[in-house]
């Protein structure tokens, strides 16, 4: 009695493991247009364009190509890719390099090896991709320049339908020369963790480090950073409603000449924005820079389409501002020899009743604010034209003071009122 069950169940198994290559295809297939729109849809520096995909039992072709487009000229440069897929019963590996007829055209730069992409998927929703693009060398000795790169690295893991991601890049430097000038730099790291909250908000954190940058110029003094740090995290509050923000720019080091001015750093805040009004406000932003790429004499529908989308930038302005939250510069630190430049801002919105955020007026009432800047007296003084021309009307109306060796400003926002030391300066009812 059990050896026709277990005929039909060793039948199943045999049909689920026949149909699992199939299945995996579609399911990578599918994945790949879902990605490649994400990836349009999502940044406007290039257009991934799929122009064939033939999907077979154990196997797939694929081609197409990376339009990369200028948007101050409008300008197109085309990148064709191809690539080969790989199914199996849980996953597939897509394996994507440069063209032949690119590869060609670009042998001077990479030699005999090509950019490579690989991208691993499972059933379950995991991608993995991998990314080495070769070292570059080339030289041109008619006109002295040339382009050095290291070896490049990244990849990325994406979980939970696209949703999470993990991103690493290390490129261990590059060197540009031109006649007269030299531009480098050493040990660039990327590393990022992402959630997607909703819309365009991704939260979670990450760091982008420089070991150190150079320009060297024949006709200015050369210029080192050293020990470049750029961080940022991004966590959704109050039931996903709201969102705080930070990021702070870290240089250990400045040297200009044989001169060192320290330590750099400078950090920036947003804490309790809508999260709603910010995602409108980020779609209405690339919808304007799409409408601004040049592509002959605007119609009369775009000049209309420009008009509305502003009408509804400053309504999402008003909403976000209403809503209530803070943007702050909570710290600048400029190292000098002459000294240390100091500085704190933040500008503040309370919550305003939803029945009110229409009202202009009521948002720039609530606004508040204030303002911190310390300069070296030595620093300012270094240039007696900037003194003479910037420094001295400004300390004749009340706007600069100085206190011992330090140029100070201080300011507040308040009941659309900005008082600056002693001056009070109302803001325009135009604003």
């Amino acid at each position: 009695m059990k050896r026709p069950w277990m005929l039909a169940a060793g039948a199943l198994v045999l049909a689920l493991a026949a149909s699992a290559p199939w299945l995996v295809g579609k399911a990578t297939e599918t994945q790949w247009q879902r990605a490649a729109a994400e990836l349009n849809r999502n940044q406007a520096l290039f257009r991934l364009e799929t122009g064939r995909y033939d999907r077979h039992y154990l196997s797939a072709d694929v081609s197409g190509r990376l339009v990369f487009t200028n948007p101050e000229t409008g300008r197109a440069m085309t990148i064709p890719f191809q690539g080969e897929v790989s199914h199996g019963l849980l996953g597939s590996e897509l394996d994507v390099t440069t063209s032949e007829r690119f590869h060609a055209l670009g042998q001077p730069l990479f030699g005999e090896r090509r950019p490579h992409l690989v991208m691993a998927s499972r059933l379950w929703g995991t991608v993995t991709l991998e990314l080495n693009v070769p070292a570059v060398s080339v030289e041109n000795t008619a006109t002295g320049e040339s382009f050095n790169a290291a070896e490049a690295y990244g990849w990325a893991r994406i979980t939970n339908q696209g949703r999470d991601a993990e991103i690493d890049l290390r490129w261990p430097g590059m060197a540009a020369r031109a006649p007269g000038v030299r531009l480098t730099f050493d040990d660039l790291r990327l590393s990022q963790q992402l959630q997607q909250v909703r819309g365009q908000l991704w939260q979670g954190g990450g760091e982008l480090t420089l070991a150190q940058v150079s320009l060297a110029d024949t006709d200015q003094p050369a210029v080192t950073l050293k020990g470049i740090a750029v961080g940022g995290k991004t966590t959704a509050t109050d039931g996903q409603q709201r969102f705080d923000s930070e990021a702070e720019l870290e240089v250990e080091e400045l040297v200009v000449a044989d001169s060192s001015y320290g330590q750099q750093r400078m950090s920036f805040a947003i804490q309790g924005a809508h999260l709603d009004s910010w995602n409108r406000l980020s779609e209405l932003f690339a919808d304007l820079q799409s409408l601004a790429r040049p592509s002959g004499h605007p119609t009369r529908a775009q000049v209309d389409r420009q008009l509305a989308l502003m009408a509804e930038l400053s309504d999402t302005l008003k909403a976000l501002a209403g809503h209530g939250l803070t943007v702050a510069v909570p710290e600048l630190l400029l190292q000098t020899p002459e000294g240390d430049i100091t500085g704190r801002a933040s500008l503040q919105h309370p919550l305003v009743p939803e029945a009110e955020r229409a009202n202009l007026r009521v948002v720039m009432d609530g606004l508040v604010g204030d303002l911190e800047l310390a300069v070296p007296a030595a620093l300012v003084d270094k240039n007696p034209q900037l003194a003479r021309d910037v420094l001295r009307p400004l300390q004749a109306q009340g706007l600069i003071v100085r206190d011992d060796d330090v140029y100070r400003i201080e300011a507040r926002l308040k009941d659309r009122v900005i008082g600056v030391n002693e001056t009070s300066i109302p803001l325009p009812p135009l604003i």
